[in-house]
């Protein structure tokens, strides 16, 4: 079954976990924290605070029964700041760690594909009890391409590939036209029929047609937003309740 998740892109971490509240009582079953988009983030004076935040929402969650998913995007790839690698690989890393000393199952880390091997690597440098292996099942393994949507047979190849790493293989095209949007409908159809758990996205007006159809394709799972937008086209958590709803009927 789809996952409705609920975007939480909020500048202050302070109203994180009312965010996060708010998103679940609308209707979501999991909630991504951008963690790109709160200020500060990188700075070491944070990191406490950052733990006790987490730590806020994790509680929600699991009284809740709601999951979440933890993203530090890179800059290249629409991410807020623009850091070094190991910067970035060090935030996620404390996070693991602290969802594993919560106990908390219900959690996915998102990874750019482009990302994933030197992110390993760090982690098993500075968590080697951690196995990459188990890990990467709670990974989602993600490809952002704001200008164009590539062939059918490029998008199944290039989610193929990411799902063989063991993880959710996630891709957002931006659509021009038509043949794009079909383009996309049609991967999606060869990826479900492989078993591979995906989300596919597409991004501009004519992305919506895509992300309107990720209950009735069996996407993995759906984004919306609860405030502020994170890609072009992106809908939000209470439009997507509808079209859940309505399905469900």
């Amino acid at each position: 079954m789809t996952r409705l998740c609920a975007v939480i892109a909020e500048a202050s971490p302070e109203k994180i976990p009312e965010n996060v509240q708010k998103a679940i009582s609308i209707g979501a079953d999991i909630v991504e924290i951008r963690l790109d988009y709160i200020h500060g983030i990188i700075n070491t004076e944070s990191t406490g605070l950052l733990s006790d935040i987490i730590l806020q929402v994790l509680k929600i969650c699991s009284v809740s029964h709601a999951g979440v998913v933890f993203t530090l995007r890179s800059f290249s790839e629409g991410g807020m700041v623009d850091v070094s690698e190991d910067i970035r690989f060090g935030v996620i890393t404390e996070i693991i760690n602290t969802l594993l000393s919560a106990d908390f199952k219900d959690y996915y880390i998102d990874m750019e594909y482009s990302s994933l091997e030197n992110f390993l690597v760090y982690l098993q440098e500075h968590l080697p009890s951690v196995s990459s292996v188990r890990l990467l099942r709670n990974v989602i393994i993600s490809y952002h391409d704001f200008f164009m949507t590539p062939s059918e047979d490029a998008i199944i190849d290039s989610l193929s590939k990411m799902a063989s790493k063991g993880g959710i293989a996630k891709a957002a095209f931006f659509c021009r036209d038509e043949k794009d949007v079909e383009s996309i409908i049609n991967a999606k159809q060869a990826l479900r029929e492989k078993g591979i758990r995906y989300i596919v996205m597409g991004m501009g007006e004519l992305g919506k047609i895509i992300r309107k159809r990720a209950f009735a394709d069996g996407d993995f799972m759906v984004y919306g937003s609860i405030g502020t937008e994170t890609a072009p086209g992106q809908l939000s958590v209470s439009e997507l309740v509808r079209l859940k709803d309505k399905r469900n009927m």
